[in-house]
């Protein structure tokens, strides 16, 4: 059997700091009793210090907690059942740990919320229509309905101190940001810097491998080449036998001058003049022969 938020409250379900009744006017034909915030619990950006304010402004990933001005006093025999405020949740805060809360609690509540959205979100947001409230509460009975109506209180209100002192502790534990994106992108960037030097070492050493293996394959490469396209051998020896036929003609040449130079006979001086034309035809045309043959050829060092 669910409670009237109404009777809740008179019957003392819910109280002030000081353990007072609080008023209940406000929550005629409603179904939850709203819960404010007393206290924000963040960590400082600088150096991770937990920080207690009324208040403080979430960036994208950061996390909180936040504890309830109200106490809850749950007697034997009920249970309470806790749920973030809608409006909360659609500006992209979640909350972590709402849910039941068992008979015999009597304290503050409080929730790690996180802001999922990707802008900052100010806790509590005073613009918006709920103001400071942040949680809703409901009361239920345990077991068979009853006529009878008679809770029985015999839980201790725990100490808010002390008990935002384990809070701290908790979150001191957290990462500020949920994601922790800061160290993901330090791991990421780690990660592709150690693959990227892994991959340029075994680059360079495949491309120092490679050009080894060219320049031991080059001269075999050169000599195989030149060796097929040019018959060096062949042509040095017909170079030398060229300048071996020259050098005779020459020799005969020379001969025949010094004969000249003794023939008195006309006719005999006109057939030796006709032998050295032949001659010298001879030495031209054999000439243009192995300077043709050989311009087609590189010439030999």
């Amino acid at each position: 059997m669910q409670l009237d938020p109404q009777e809740a409250i008179n019957y003392g379900f819910v109280t002030d700091r000081n353990g007072n009744r609080i008023s209940s006017s406000d929550y005629s034909c409603k179904s939850s009793v709203d819960l404010n915030i007393r206290e924000v619990l963040v960590k400082d950006r600088k150096n991770d210090r937990v920080i207690r304010s009324p208040g403080a402004v979430l960036g994208p990933q950061e996390s909180a907690y936040l504890i309830s001005e109200e106490y809850i006093n749950v007697p034997d025999g009920y249970v309470a059942y806790v749920f973030l405020k809608n409006r909360l949740s659609q500006n992209g805060l979640l909350a972590f740990n709402t849910g039941i809360i068992d008979s015999g609690y009597y304290g503050p509540i409080s929730t790690l919320i996180i802001n999922l959205s990707q802008i900052d979100q100010p806790v509590p947001d005073m613009s918006m229509r709920i103001g400071r409230a942040f949680f809703r509460v409901v009361f239920q009975k345990i077991g068979q309905e009853d006529s009878s109506f008679t809770p029985i209180f015999n839980s201790e209100k725990k100490d808010y101190e002390k008990y935002c002192s384990f809070r701290q502790g908790e979150l001191i534990n957290l990462p500020r940001n949920f994601l922790d994106p800061e160290k993901l992108k330090k791991e990421i960037d780690s990660e592709l810097t150690e693959k990227i030097s892994s991959f340029s070492i075994m680059r360079l050493g495949l491309v120092v491998a490679t050009v080894g293996i060219l320049l031991s394959l080059l001269p075999l490469g050169r000599d195989y080449y030149f060796s097929e396209k040019f018959d060096f051998l062949s042509i040095r020896y017909e170079s030398e036998q060229a300048k071996e036929d020259v050098s005779e003609l020459k020799e005969e040449v020379s001969r025949l001058k010094l004969s000249l130079l003794n023939l008195t006979d006309k006719h005999e001086l006109n057939t030796l003049k006709s032998e050295v034309e032949t001659i010298r035809e001879m030495i031209e045309s054999k000439s243009k022969d192995k300077t043709g043959s050989l311009s087609s050829e590189p010439p030999v060092n």
